[in-house]
């Protein structure tokens, strides 16, 4: 064992920080503090998105507290664009010229909807209660996520790490403050709780969580269409932690393979979804598009989550420097894939970990604009490092450079004057 990570292991083992860690409080810790922590985004007000829902429920949908304005809400809140409106704009010459007349931007997102129609009805005139509810709710997604790391990794120090570094990545901040991006808060919130109630029943035989996991499923599906990315640690959970032998352990997901078999036919047949526009892409009927987003967005975010730069500058530099950013990287990427590769055979929880994520990722694509904001069902990769068995000279080396590494680069600061200047001055639209 390597005299770095020799010296962190003695460390916490002896001291009284490994007592300390207690999986039953830790958690509820770490979410008081990012509770107090994000508590300062409740006075940003509102900003894009936020106008437009407010529009909607205030104006739009007819007489506020009635049962017709109550379901316009929940079906049509998240719709944007439908072909139809195009059409009758171009009618009534009242639209741009240059819109795609088959342009579709239609999500189903019911449950995130009534949030924003209780906003809209009891306290229209208030963002700081808007933003509460965003604080709130990323405040138990740390205490979730802390409890899915105890049960998890091993020793309870390590899990502890994991859980802090999660809390304080900022790149959860987008989600957390932006009002209209609840709907992720709500779909991570119910995803994670999805994931703990699968362990339990799998792992640690309690029946009733299997009822539990498939209702928080549903729920996070309902929340948002990147409740989806749930499933990405529900088949690494079958494929390297369940007990059974074989192909028998992927029965399990049957139900939940059911359920969002149902989601998609639902959304497609009632002509949610999107086509023709930038923003976002649908492989149900882009699969071309979406499998080149696949390829080309997946080593961006990558290297965005793990080190720098955010992965929204992609979308705005030359076509030059684009492809240098993605060669980019790609080689780191795949240098860092090569270094973990041999050392994740020794550990199922580490390969749990690294699928998960990298599959988690693939929906992510969907965007025509690469971003932080959809990241939460990233979990940051140091856990991989961390949870990776620590036996020889190499392997601690790398444990104990990681960590610090990780420590540098994500709080470094950065320099957006410097991206200012690969953005085209003629524009890419």
């Amino acid at each position: 064992m390597s005299f770095g990570a020799g010296v962190m292991i003695h460390f916490f083992e002896n001291s009284r920080i490994s007592i300390m860690v207690n999986p039953k409080t830790l958690p509820f810790f770490f979410g008081f503090v990012v509770l107090l922590l994000t508590f300062p985004t409740v006075h940003l007000g509102f900003d894009s998105d936020d106008f437009v829902h407010l529009e909607k429920i205030l104006y739009q949908f007819g007489n506020p507290g009635s049962l017709h304005h109550f379901l316009n809400t929940i079906k049509n809140l998240f719709v944007f664009v439908t072909p139809e409106e195009v059409n009758n704009a171009f009618s009534a010459d009242s639209h741009i010229w240059w819109a795609e007349k088959d342009i579709k931007i239609a999500f189903f997102r019911p449950l995130s909807s009534f949030s924003h129609w209780v906003d809209g009805y009891l306290w229209p005139g208030w963002p700081f209660l808007m933003h509460l509810q965003n604080v709130i709710l990323f405040s138990l997604i740390v205490v979730f996520v802390g409890r899915l790391y105890f049960k998890l990794l091993n020793p309870l120090w390590l899990a502890g790490i994991a859980g802090c570094i999660f809390a304080i990545d900022d790149a959860h901040a987008d989600a957390v403050k932006w009002i209209a991006s609840r709907n992720s808060l709500w779909a991570f919130l119910f995803g994670i709780l999805c994931i703990l109630s699968h362990h339990n029943w799998r792992m640690e035989g309690y029946s009733r969580s299997r009822f539990f996991s498939y209702f928080w499923f549903g729920m996070s599906l309902l929340s948002a269409e990147g409740g989806v990315c749930t499933a990405a640690y529900l088949f690494a959970h079958a494929l390297f932690i369940d007990r059974e032998p074989g192909l028998s352990r992927f029965r399990c997901l049957w139900f939940y393979f059911l359920l969002g078999f149902v989601y998609v036919r639902t959304i497609s047949y009632f002509g949610y979804g999107a086509a023709s526009n930038e923003l976002y892409v649908d492989p149900n009927q882009e699969p071309l598009r979406f499998i080149k987003n696949v390829i080309t967005f997946i080593p961006i975010l990558l290297l965005g989550q793990l080190a720098w730069p955010d992965p929204r500058y992609f979308r705005y530099c030359s076509e030059d420097l684009m492809i240098s950013f993605w060669m980019s990287a790609l080689l780191i990427c795949l240098f860092l894939i090569g270094v973990m590769i041999p050392l994740i055979k020794k550990d199922q929880i580490s390969r749990f970990w690294l699928t998960g994520m990298i599959l988690s990722l693939i929906p992510v694509c969907g965007m025509g604009i690469p971003s932080e904001r959809l990241l939460l069902y990233w979990y940051t990769c140091l856990v991989n490092l961390l949870t990776i068995p620590k036996g020889n000279f190499i392997e601690g080396y790398v444990l104990f450079y990681s960590l610090l590494s990780y420590l540098f680069i994500r709080f470094m600061p950065r320099s957006h004057s410097f991206w200012s200047q690969t953005v085209p001055h003629e524009g890419r639209y």
